[in-house]
């Protein structure tokens, strides 16, 4: 991605020095005092950038998961596609703005895929480089990259939060509201897929923010314990919905049924996966699961 950039008067209030700690305690990188600059040519350069890349960030986190995880996004993405052929599984990606449709549980799977593209740490891969070379430092986080100078960075991420992932994050609460409480059985397979990617979500960014305090030597296990309440608790308000709207019982039916039945909405290689997932939890910690 192409950006513009100029430079600032480095004033106290804004950050010019990235800070981590390692074995021997906080270190610092100075940085020059740049920012992004032409922020309407930048808020498009980003947007088109998410466009061309957010399946890329998809497939990355999908086969880093962990064997349930895996599953289930592989079968959310075979749910929100039109083009049966194409999904990640099988490795023959088509154009995804042409192949997906536009459903509740393909913006779940774009929410999870772009809050990942802003925990990672954006650095400088071309030939300008702001003066900077590599950084030489092994315990760096940054060693053999250059990063961008903080105060880039957080523009770059408020550009992804406010110009695509605040209107996603809104249309997706809006249709899986409007689906929970529509409370038709047919709606339950995709309600489920939703609940657990965001579940999942929540997961990863207390992961993230858990990695940020380690890396900042803060005091507390979370980065920011208000937002990890916040996360705890905007998770227990979604799962209370979903028990109360939507229920388990097509859960409990399938771990009974054969795999060939049907479970009233529920079509027989739906089942079939459910009982997958359900094998995959039980035997979890106790051996390895293959899953194809």
């Amino acid at each position: 991605m192409a950006v513009y950039v100029g430079q600032f008067e480095a004033t106290p209030e804004y950050k010019t020095q990235h800070i981590w700690r390692c074995a021997n305690g906080l270190k610092e990188l100075d940085l020059p005092p740049f920012c992004l600059a032409y922020m309407d040519h930048m808020k498009k350069s980003v947007c088109d950038y998410i466009r061309n890349s957010w399946c890329s960030y998809l497939r990355e986190v999908t086969f880093g998961s962990d064997p349930i995880a895996l599953a289930i996004l592989l079968e959310a993405q075979k749910l929100s596609i039109s083009d049966k052929v194409w999904y990640f599984g099988q490795h023959s990606m088509k154009n995804p703005l042409t192949s997906f449709q536009t459903s509740v549980v393909l913006k779940a799977l774009k929410l999870l895929a772009v809050n990942r593209m802003i925990e990672l740490d954006w650095v400088i891969c071309g030939t300008e480089t702001l003066g900077q070379l590599p950084v030489s430092d092994p315990e760096s986080p940054w060693y053999g990259k250059v990063p961008i100078t903080p105060v880039m960075d957080t523009q770059l991420d408020q550009i992804v939060i406010q110009e695509f992932l605040n209107p996603l994050r809104a249309d997706l609460l809006r249709d899986l509201q409007n689906k929970m409480y529509a409370k038709q059985k047919g709606n339950w397979f995709e309600i489920f897929l939703v609940t657990f990617i965001l579940c999942l979500n929540t997961e990863w960014l207390l992961r993230h923010s858990r990695m940020n305090a380690k890396r900042y030597g803060a005091r507390q296990r979370y980065n920011s314990m208000k937002l990890a309440n916040e996360y705890f608790h905007s998770t227990r308000i979604l799962l209370a919905h979903f028990h109360h709207l939507c229920g388990t019982t097509p859960l409990l039916l399938s771990s009974q049924a054969n795999s060939m039945d049907q479970i009233g909405p529920l079509q027989s290689h739906q089942v079939k996966f459910l009982r997958r997932i359900q094998e995959l939890i039980s035997n979890r910690g106790t051996s390895t699961i293959p899953v194809c």
